[in-house]
């Protein structure tokens, strides 16, 4: 599709299979004191919807309490460690 927001470029993506429609963006982060706030890029909000987002969170480090998204929004998600975990 054209890029709403730079007509000089196109945004691309690929379906996976499955019963939905979906569009995704994937990273890492590094938890600060047990935090991490994660914005996501333009391309990914010119067609994202906040309407049945989800996210999924995988810790890497077998030393964390877990972790758990504390608020979800178009303009990022903030993720802390569970049990009040101060990790990094």
């Amino acid at each position: 599709m054209p890029n709403p927001n730079d007509a000089e470029t196109e945004i691309w993506y690929a379906s996976l299979e499955g019963p939905e429609a979906a569009a995704y963006v994937r990273g890492t982060a590094q938890l600060v004191d047990g935090q991490a706030t994660i914005t996501f890029p333009d391309h990914f909000l010119a067609v994202a919807s906040e309407a049945g987002m989800t996210i999924q969170l995988t810790p890497l480090s077998a030393d964390s309490l877990g972790l758990a998204v504390v608020q979800k929004s178009l303009a990022g998600i903030v993720v802390q460690e569970l049990h009040g975990g101060a990790g990094t």
